[in-house]
């Protein structure tokens, strides 16, 4: 029997999204996320570009793909770029990193390329993917030293 299928009958099955499934009845449990951190990214020949992301790879992927759809990408792979970029964890700048709630859902405010074109960019807590949203959207909490409260066991 494989690791796998060990897993299955044992009823316990670890997939991408942190979701841990127990046995038959019962309800899946969401394993907390990393926290969202600023990272410089820097590119031979271009300067120093904010990312915001889980992870320094993560943050490198990113740049990746903006730097593939702006001037390199039918130049190199992933490999190569990897030898031509570095991240560095650096200071968040105002704003970045603010808690929000968007549509009644808590979140992040998060930073993705030049900072006068991240002006609405978010992350949800449950999530890695970068959003963008409307002024109308986004809410502060009441009192900003309290935390945003979140679905969890002690909130129905």
């Amino acid at each position: 029997m494989t690791k796998r299928e060990t897993e299955r009958v044992s009823g316990e099955v670890k997939n991408n999204t942190s979701l841990t499934f127990g046995g038959a009845g019962a309800a899946p449990s969401v394993e907390p996320l990393k926290p969202i951190r600023t990272y410089a990214a820097r590119v031979e020949g271009f300067p120093e570009i904010l990312y915001s992301a889980r992870s320094p790879g993560k943050a490198r992927a990113l740049c990746f793909r903006d730097w593939c759809s702006g001037c390199g990408g039918d130049r190199a792979n992933f490999s190569g770029f990897l030898r031509f970029s570095t991240v560095r964890r650096c200071e968040a700048p105002k704003g970045v990193g603010e808690r929000i709630l968007v549509c009644g859902k808590p979140a992040t405010r998060v930073i993705r390329g030049s900072a006068r074109m991240s002006r609405n960019l978010f992350m949800y807590d449950d999530g890695d993917a970068i959003m963008i949203c409307h002024d109308s959207e986004i809410t502060l909490p009441t009192d900003a030293t309290a935390p945003i409260p979140s679905k969890g066991k002690d909130t129905p």
